[in-house]
């Protein structure tokens, strides 16, 4: 999710988790990515934020981008139908290995 301040000025604060430590995957699934908090000044470059932000003035233009931690994966990958495989990486869910 990307949040863009349209009025003059603003306060951002966020209390997140799953940053430093990814989702833990099971029976042998791989761990989800970590989520990761991204600000841009005006027309500046993503900067990257902790997972606990407190009173973080913005002004308007500012964008915050949010992308929350993936899932763990369950059982090996490569005891998955081919098919089921393919699928998967066509929908854009896994890249290749």
């Amino acid at each position: 999710r990307e949040f863009r301040l349209e009025a003059p000025e603003g306060h951002f604060a966020a209390n997140l988790d799953r940053f430093k430590v990814p989702p833990y995957g099971l029976e042998g699934g791989a761990p989800g990515r970590p989520g990761r908090l991204l600000l841009k000044r005006g027309d500046g470059e993503w900067t990257p934020l902790p997972s606990k932000v407190a009173d973080l003035a913005l002004a308007r233009g500012d964008r915050i981008r949010l992308e929350t931690a993936g899932g763990g994966g369950h059982g090996n990958p490569a005891g998955r139908d081919g098919e089921a495989i393919e699928w998967d990486r066509r929908e854009g869910y896994v890249g290749e290995a």
